[in-house]
């Protein structure tokens, strides 16, 4: 007869292998020297100067980040614009 395995509490979504924190992928973005500016939904690429918008489901998710910076043809050819730091939509609020 098997004898049944204790259950283990079920891991928070940030304890899964991967997973992190907002706080840490604002921090991801703020040290990625390929992003000029952030903000949760959208992100600035400082090689191509394309607004590389975020998955809209989470804050600061960078799944579409990462995908666009692997595939800039700019990034891979080590192109770094100078980057507006300033979006019309941010300097109406």
């Amino acid at each position: 007869m098997d004898v049944p395995k204790p259950r283990t509490p079920a891991a928070s979504s940030h304890e899964k292998k991967g997973s992190r924190t907002p706080e840490e992928r604002i921090s991801g973005f703020a040290t990625d020297v390929w992003v000029g500016r952030f903000e949760a939904k959208r992100v600035i690429c400082r090689g191509c100067g394309k607004t590389v918008k975020l998955d809209q489901r989470s804050d600061y998710y960078d799944g579409l980040w990462i995908k666009h910076r692997q595939r800039c043809r700019k990034i891979k050819a080590g192109v770094r614009l100078q980057v507006r730091m300033s979006w019309s939509l941010m300097e109406r609020g």
